[in-house]
C-alpha cells in the first residue's frame, strides 16, 4: 500500500508544472518499486486531507499500470476476495 499525496499537495498548490512533476516523479517511483519487487501488487491510495494531485496521482497509475485489468475482472477479485473474508471471519450476509 502506498498512501501518499497529502503533503504533496501542500507543494503542489494549484501549479500545474509542479503538478505535472508530482505525476512523472510518481511514476518513476512506482516503477522503481516494481523493479525491487516484481511480484508484489501494489495498492496506490491518496492522502484524505487535499486532493489537488488527485488527477495526477490518477494519471500517474495509470501511466504506470496500462496493464492493469479491466474493471470486470477488478469486479470478479472483489467478488471472489470478499466471499474469502466473510468465510474466514465468519461473518453473515
Amino acid at each position: 500500500m502506498i498512501n501518499l499525496g497529502t503533503n504533496d499537495c501542500s507543494w503542489c498548490k494549484d501549479i500545474q508544472d509542479r503538478k505535472d512533476r508530482y505525476r512523472d516523479q510518481y511514476v518513476e517511483f512506482l516503477e522503481s518499486i516494481r523493479g525491487h519487487n516484481p511480484e508484489a501488487r501494489i495498492l496506490c491510495m491518496l492522502g484524505t486531507m487535499d486532493h489537488r494531485v488527485l488527477k495526477e496521482a490518477e494519471d500517474a497509475v495509470r501511466i504506470f499500470s496500462d496493464w492493469h485489468p479491466s474493471p470486470l475482472v477488478q469486479k470478479m477479485t472483489a467478488e471472489l476476495v470478499t466471499a474469502q473474508v466473510r468465510r474466514i471471519m465468519n461473518w453473515k450476509g
